[in-house]
């Protein structure tokens, strides 16, 4: 390979920080609006020029269905920062609160409960952006967008800080801790932490969601409703707000493509063996249309701008096949969606302790816990369009996972803590990362605040603030810490 030598050259200091968020998105909000309350200096580093990155998608008209805070017995089992943006969209009438949804059709194993049939937060993924901005304002934030993440500037094994390039050049930020929730562990894999990668074709899909407008609802759900037979899986919420539109989910399928096990529902054929997932959003006259690609490596921009090409055809040309054939989207128009490639797997850290999908699916308790879930399996696998895996019981994130090895100075949250492959089909869920983020960001603050590093934080001090904060633990270890 032909090289360039690069000139050494100075770099301008522009800004010194208590905690640096590297990456805006769902995690890094989180972790940037709990430093900030912490009262730490704070600044989030973003390259797009919004925040709470991939809520933005097609499920974000309004039919997300990842946004869950109950156990399987109804429970509300976390609570934190990701429970509080929810709520304020919903005190905008821009989000449904988590209720449980009505189950008209599924033809799923009958003896799981499966995820759709659980309590599920839907919402406007617009107003959820300008929401971000103010809870970062609010917090005392410093944001940065329109920046790229270039480099860390590292003190023996210790982050220091970080480089980044923007229209103003190249320029240095210094800070105490860094918090990586950039998805692909872009800082830490700079900093020298080890890491690894699933092989390429195991890796979860990379997938895009567009708007619709103009869409036909009640025409739509008429003939959904008329129309059962053609579809594996039909839902909706029991109840909306005044002014929303009732959104509603189903899966339509064709002939032998729809296989039923214990698992869950899985497509043969490859992703896009469905003809699509029907759907109406919040908003009114609302859907979405969205598109999926196999075997990428998000972290080789060659393959990423192949993705990005080849979903944007698959998009439109799915768009036009629905305006010809699908009953209430003949007039439907597409309008803005996700800006980017939603990446659901790349590089995965390896932090002290590497938490795997056998452990959460039996309900495993850690002494180091930062929040619990009962968040299902939702695995995108090549072949096999989607499975599922349930949960018997609420599960433990211990803080290990996003510590990682042979660096200190650096937290990481988001899609690409420490985990084995099969969790990241439920731990990249958008709750989960953004509670990821809470912890990651507030155990920053404490490191700033009490002059310690990383590895040296006291754990049940840092528990004590998530619960002071709102965060829910396990009754066992609440009970424990208050003592």
């Amino acid at each position: 390979m032909k090289t360039f030598k690069e000139s050494p050259r100075e770099i301008p200091v522009v800004g010194e920080y208590d905690v640096i968020v590297v990456g805006g998105g769902t995690a890094g909000v989180g972790a940037a609006v709990a430093a900030g309350r912490e009262g730490a200096k704070t600044l989030v580093v973003e390259q797009a020029g919004w925040l709470i990155g991939y809520m933005d998608t097609l499920w974000g008209q309004g039919l997300t269905h990842a946004i869950t805070f109950q156990d399987k017995n109804d429970r509300i089992i976390m609570k934190g920062i990701p429970y509080e943006i929810v709520d304020r969209l919903y005190r905008q009438n821009a989000a449904i609160m988590p209720i449980r949804r009505n189950v008209i059709k599924n033809t799923w194993d009958k003896e799981l409960d499966n995820n759709y049939n659980r309590w599920q937060a839907s919402i406007d993924s617009e107003v959820a952006k300008d929401l971000a901005f103010q809870m970062c304002e609010e917090a005392g934030v410093d944001m940065l967008l329109h920046t790229w993440f270039a480099d860390v500037i590292m003190e023996g094994n210790r982050v220091k800080g970080i480089i980044v390039e923007n229209k103003a050049g190249r320029q240095a930020i210094m800070a105490q801790c860094v918090v990586d929730c950039t998805g692909d562990a872009d800082v830490a894999a700079r900093a020298g932490a080890p890491y690894r990668v699933p092989p390429k074709e195991e890796l979860y899909e990379v997938t895009r969601g567009l708007a619709l407008g103009n869409v036909d609802t009640a025409r739509v759900r008429q003939y959904v409703m008329t129309h059962l037979d053609r579809f594996g899986f039909v839902c909706e919420p029991l109840e909306v707000p005044e002014g929303l539109e009732k959104p509603l989910f189903a899966f339509e399928v064709k002939g032998s493509e729809l296989e039923i096990s214990r698992n869950g529902l899985s497509l043969k054929g490859g992703p896009g063996s469905h003809s699509h997932a029907m759907g109406i959003g919040i908003k009114k006259n609302t859907a979405g249309v969205h598109a999926s690609v196999d075997n990428v490596d998000g972290t080789n921009p060659w393959e990423i701008s192949k993705a990005e090409v080849n979903i944007r055809h698959k998009i439109t040309a799915q768009w036009r096949r629905m305006k010809k054939e699908v009953v209430g989207y003949e007039e439907c128009v597409l309008l803005a969606g996700s800006y980017d490639l939603g990446v659901l797997e790349t590089r995965l850290i390896e932090g002290e302790y590497t938490i795997t999908l056998e452990e959460m699916l039996k309900g495993t308790r850690h002494a180091d816990a930062v929040f619990q879930t009962a968040m299902p399996t939702d695995a995108h696998l090549p072949k096999e369009y989607w499975s599922e895996d349930m949960c018997e019981d609420t599960y433990d994130l211990p803080f290990r996972t996003l510590l990682p090895k042979k660096v200190d100075g650096l937290l990481v949250a988001g899609r690409c803590i420490s985990m084995d492959h099969p969790s990241v089909a439920a731990l990249r869920k958008i709750p989960l990362c953004i509670a990821m983020g809470e912890a990651a960001g507030t155990a920053a603050a404490l490191c700033a605040r009490l002059g310690v590093t990383t590895h040296q934080l006291d754990i049940p001090t840092l528990q004590r603030q998530l619960l002071k904060n709102g965060v829910l633990l396990s009754d066992e270890l609440t009970a424990k810490l208050a003592n």
